[in-house]
């Protein structure tokens, strides 16, 4: 059974290894230019970013290198008491958060943007979605979307106990972040591992600044990663426990995975992930649990919906656009054309969000009013007549695009957003694109963003021999999460959903507490006796 469990995970290791690298590689040599994917590289010339890239990745290894090497240092050193641990943390998070408020009151950040939005507008001046008598843009996109009514009544929320301002969203969404990195510290200090270890990997979060504005962005993003912070901390509890106080862990991990999936839909991944972590991981009759988080999934989701329509936010019943949009809309801008020159290869996008794509769809569900599996039918097609007019190599240069475009922007799309919503869009572009300030920011977002890929590698390679939950867990999800968005319509901040597994992975890679080895050791002599 143990060699059986090896063999698994190093198939699914093998998997995340061979993904990760192809995610460098197109990070490195075929960049995604353009605003969305960072306002520097708008700015600059594609020799430029690609030479920055490179540094980025130098500095990158430097930094796994050399927090190798220190945790080899303080491993045979006393640790941090958990006190001083707990006071540096809340500390750091005090300092942290007055920074990131004092650099959104600089540059004159004031309002929500994009999908966020429309949202955010919706709830504050509340009206019935009817698309019908009402044909806006704004009641097409709120019909069509009701995966964002989560998002929807967490505005509410905030509104009804803060008030109606936007600092008050604003606030909210960044302490929720904040308490996803404790969350996250908590994990790994449920796994055992070293205080040292523990605040020198949520330093990865800190560092990740292009991760932090999107708490100021107050998207689903951040409560997605919310609550994949909590089903991880659930899960951790989970492989610690035995008997029926593991079947309570289960159960957590089952809710907040569910939340999870309805913060942003991309969670799917998580809940499959740990259907079949829990199949693979237990025996017997054991394994029947692995049904657990898809059977709350499918009744949270049937009491969800009948919760919505029980409120009446829409006209009728029949809301929401078929998925197979999302995975038409995977091929968009598919064969990418061989008469581009360099430049404009680079600002070629694959697989992002496509008005054509968006009208088309559009045009099914409230032009013709076709029922929804006559549009998915009509969708499906599309994309397998463009997936059959490629040749392989143009399907090979379709999905390195898309690839480049779903992990390596370098900042998350975190620029963009964050410029739109100033009140000098031009001296914010100037901030983030030109200057010391420009340099400074897009390569601790890039260094950032390559230490948790090539930790990930790294942890996978150091781990290959040996049997660990997490990382097989974790193998499980980022593998199945790459493959999600080789078929989905993706977007920059898609790869935000990796960071807190990708970093516990990594955290776990570097070792335990020496005290519990020494532990093992002491109850291992006793039983002998």
């Amino acid at each position: 059974m143990r060699n059986s469990k090896i063999f698994i995970q190093r198939f699914f290791s093998g998997i995340v290894i061979f993904c990760f690298a192809w995610i460098i590689v197109t990070f490195l040599v075929i960049p995604r230019m353009g605003a969305i994917y960072s306002l520097f590289r708008m700015n600059h010339s594609l020799f430029h970013v690609i030479i920055l890239d490179f540094i980025a990745a130098l500095i990158a290894l430097m930094a796994i290198f050399s927090v190798r090497q220190f945790t080899r240092f303080v491993k045979n050193k006393k640790d941090l008491s958990d006190k001083t641990a707990w006071v540096l943390l809340l500390l750091e998070m005090i300092l942290y958060s007055g920074g990131i408020l004092i650099f959104l009151k600089y540059i004159g950040y004031y309002k929500t943007v994009d999908d966020a939005q429309v949202v955010y507008n919706w709830v504050t001046h509340y009206t019935v979605i009817d698309p019908w008598t009402h044909p806006s843009w704004l009641m097409h996109y709120l019909y069509a979307n009701p995966q964002n009514l989560f998002l929807a009544l967490t505005y509410k929320m905030v509104n009804l106990f803060l008030g109606n301002g936007f600092g008050g969203i604003v606030m909210t969404f960044l302490a929720i972040y904040v308490l996803s990195i404790v969350l996250l510290f908590c994990t790994m200090r449920a796994l055992k591992l070293d205080n040292w270890i523990s605040l020198i990997i949520i330093q990865l979060l800190l560092i990740s600044i292009q991760v932090t504005f999107h708490a100021a962005i107050a998207y689903t993003d951040i409560l997605a990663f919310f609550f994949t912070s909590l089903t991880v901390y659930c899960f951790a509890r989970y492989l610690l426990t035995h008997g029926k106080l593991q079947f309570f862990w289960l159960g957590l991990i089952s809710l907040s995975s569910f939340f999870a999936f309805l913060s942003k839909g991309t969670s799917l991944v998580l809940i499959i992930a740990l259907s079949i972590f829990i199949f693979v991981y237990n025996q017997r009759i054991k394994k029947l649990t692995g049904f657990i988080p898809i059977l709350v999934l499918l009744l949270g989701n049937f009491g969800w919906t009948q919760a919505i329509n029980y409120s009446g936010v829409y006209v009728d019943t029949n809301y929401g656009q078929p998925n197979t949009h999302y995975v038409m809309m995977g091929l968009s801008n598919t064969p990418i054309p061989d008469n581009l020159s360099a430049r404009e290869a680079a600002n070629w996008s694959v697989g992002t969000y496509a008005a054509k794509d968006q009208d088309y769809s559009w045009n099914l569900f409230y032009n013709r009013h076709l029922s929804k599996s006559a549009i998915t039918q009509k969708q499906i097609a599309v994309y397998k007549q463009r997936l059959l007019a490629m040749t392989p190599v143009q399907l090979c240069d379709a999905l390195n695009n898309k690839v480049s475009v779903a992990w390596g922007s370098g900042d998350l799309k975190t620029s963009f957003s964050l410029m739109r919503g100033t009140h000098n869009q031009e001296r914010t572009n100037k901030i983030f694109s030109e200057g010391v300030s420009g340099l400074v920011i897009y390569l601790i977002m890039t260094v950032s963003q390559l230490i948790l890929y090539l930790g990930v590698i790294m942890a996978l390679i150091k781990s290959w021999n040996k049997k660990e939950p997490v990382l097989l867990f974790g193998s499980i999800f980022l593998s199945g999460y790459f493959a999600f968005l080789l078929l989905w319509e993706v977007n920059p901040r898609y790869a935000i959903g990796i960071f807190p597994i990708a970093l516990i992975m990594i955290g776990k890679s570097l070792g335990q507490q020496t005290s519990s080895n020494l532990d093992c050791i002491i109850k291992v002599t006793i039983q002998k006796m």
